[in-house]
């Protein structure tokens, strides 16, 4: 995971590795595996910051493959009120 200078976080790659064992006539295992799968996925998150430095837009992009173009999956909008302790209270 890659983090960016307000700490969010702005890239995520994982990878799944699986194993496949065949079994013989007796019970036992193969000594090799008979399918392997590696599974990579990538996702880039993108934010639109307000005055203050907190997020008011969050992008998802993600691909599946390490050449594959990344696809938009999700946008996040936030609004955030700011209570301004130093302005007059009305009554």
């Amino acid at each position: 995971m890659s983090y960016n200078e307000h700490d969010d976080i702005v890239q995520k790659v994982t990878e799944d590795r699986s194993r496949e064992y065949g079994m013989d006539d007796e019970g036992r295992l193969s000594e090799h595996p008979e399918k392997q799968n590696v599974r990579r996925s990538e996702v880039r998150f993108d934010y639109d910051y307000d005055a203050r430095g907190n997020w008011t837009r969050k992008s998802v992009m993600g691909r599946g493959a390490p050449r594959a173009d990344f696809t938009p999956s999700s946008i996040e909008l936030r609004t955030i009120r700011y209570f301004d302790v130093d302005s007059p209270q009305s009554e």
